[in-house]
């Protein structure tokens, strides 16, 4: 009697313990938080370097075009490494929106090819964008948040959780650092001939600048659930990425004296490795 009664409660313990264990897979209204690391690998290309020059009359006379490009130039962006912060909200046990942001990257472009006026005065007067003292050309904080529509496979109980993504970013770019060699071969070379040639006293200025822009994106990825609120995740992206870089050089008065441009493309696989946690909305 006693035995049978103990295998009894022990038949409903057992039963009480499955139906109290909590499901690992995300349930409608689940929200995760994701910390982590990125590594950006761009196949970036450029169109050659176009540069607009400030007319003058000495630089006509010396056979020198306002407008030109300097064939065999390009520019190309350097991977780089970064923190992530991620958040998810799932709408179903299969389908979530997510938005991805965390710490800026620090991309580094670099340079190749020779910017030279036409004319005899480019046999004197040009730059090597390829010099190594000269590189990196520029260093700048890359900003491109994500937000992804996403499709989690497999049964939702399971702890093994494959996802497809598609969305768009917004990227815009700040604290342009330029190499000091850089820049000094810039307002030696055409700053200072620039400013003498058009009538302007005084130390010339170079700046860095690149265009915003919309893009798609796309991603795939494995999430894997350690507990109810803790888990692992490794993804990849692919985020395509296209922006008109600007190297400006100034007058001491702000007059622009020379503007050189290139159609930067640096489509970017990204991959991902992450901690996940888990949690509900309080309201």
């Amino acid at each position: 009697m006693v035995k049978g009664l103990t295998q009894a409660l022990a038949v409903a313990a057992l039963g009480l313990c499955a139906v109290s264990a909590p499901a690992l897979a995300a349930d409608a209204g689940d929200n995760v938080a994701q910390f982590g690391w990125l590594h950006l690998m761009p196949m970036s290309d450029s169109t050659p370097l176009h540069t607009e020059l400030k007319p003058s009359l000495i630089g006509t006379l010396a056979g020198v075009q306002s407008s030109f490009d300097s064939p065999g130039t390009s520019a190309k962006v350097d991977s780089a490494d970064t923190a992530a912060l991620i958040t998810t909200h799932f709408f179903t046990s299969h389908m979530a929106v997510q938005v991805v942001s965390g710490v800026p990257a620090q991309v580094s472009i670099e340079g190749k090819g020779k910017v030279a006026p036409t004319g005899l005065l480019g046999n004197f007067i040009n730059v090597d964008l390829g010099a190594a003292a000269n590189n990196p050309l520029v260093s700048v904080c890359e900003w491109t948040p994500v937000l992804l529509l996403q499709y989690y496979f497999g049964q939702p109980h399971a702890k093994l959780h494959p996802y497809v993504g598609v969305g768009i970013s917004y990227a815009w770019f700040s604290d342009f650092d330029i190499n000091g060699e850089f820049k000094n071969q810039l307002e030696s070379s055409f700053g200072r001939v620039l400013a003498l040639a058009t009538g302007h006293t005084g130390q010339t200025t170079v700046s860095a600048s690149a265009s915003r822009s919309w893009n798609g994106v796309f991603n795939a990825g494995l999430s894997y659930d350690l507990s109810r609120h803790w888990g692992v995740a490794g993804s990849i992206t692919y985020a395509p990425l296209s922006s008109t870089a600007h190297i400006d050089i100034h007058a001491a008065d702000g007059t622009l004296l020379s503007s050189s441009n290139t159609r930067l493309s640096q489509d970017a696989l990204i991959t991902a490795v992450l901690v996940n946690y888990r949690f509900r909305s309080l309201w």
